[in-house]
């Protein structure tokens, strides 16, 4: 019974990858329904994200794009743009994502509607808001990447209940900021009507 489920459920995800990425390549914007908190609070589940495939050579830090990962899709900032492979990470988590291949990413987050309101990503205040928080999601990954580093020299490889929490409190500041920084260009937005 829960193998008969799990091959209809990779069958379906299947299928909807492949109705993106025919929608994407006809050079038409596809809907995408958020399912879930990991970009939150820019993106809450229940918004609708407007998608399109552009140049991948026109993808810059802070973009939000949806890639494949085992045949689902994921909707993550991009923070750091290498060479062969890119950083992401949802605003959300504390750790990036493992190397994301090029090849795998399918669009970028041109609008997200929430209600009655939508929001251009490419806009002036979104984009240099997008930016920002990529660096701040940088310096995250930056910084936990030293308490982990510090913790595994004084603790080796025992797992402290401890650390975790601390991972957290350390986190905390810089998802204040930019929650700040999204409530701050939502009020605008609000009182400006752009």
């Amino acid at each position: 019974m829960r193998n008969s489920r799990a091959t209809k459920k990779l069958k379906y995800e299947k299928a909807i990858l492949e109705a993106l990425k025919t929608t994407l390549d006809a050079g038409k914007p596809a809907h995408l329904h958020v399912i879930s908190q990991s970009m939150f609070p820019f993106l809450k589940t229940g918004d609708i994200t407007i998608v399109e495939m552009i140049v991948t050579d026109n993808y810059d830090s802070g973009d939000m794009i949806v890639f494949e990962n085992n045949h689902s899709l994921i909707t993550h900032r991009l923070v750091i743009k290498g060479e062969n492979h890119w950083v992401t990470k949802g605003d959300n988590t504390l750790n990036p994502d493992p190397p994301l291949e090029i090849n795998r990413i399918l669009g970028i987050v041109s609008a997200i509607q929430r209600g009655s309101l939508t929001r251009q990503m490419h806009s002036f205040p979104w984009k240099g808001a997008n930016r920002i928080i990529a660096r701040i999601n940088l310096w995250q990954i930056r910084l936990l990447r030293i308490i982990d580093t510090i913790a595994s020299r004084l603790f080796g490889n025992r797992q402290i209940s401890g650390i975790s929490l601390l991972r957290r409190l350390f986190v905390a500041p810089f998802k204040f900021i930019y929650k700040l920084l999204i409530i701050s260009l939502s009020f605008f937005e609000q009182i400006t009507g752009r």
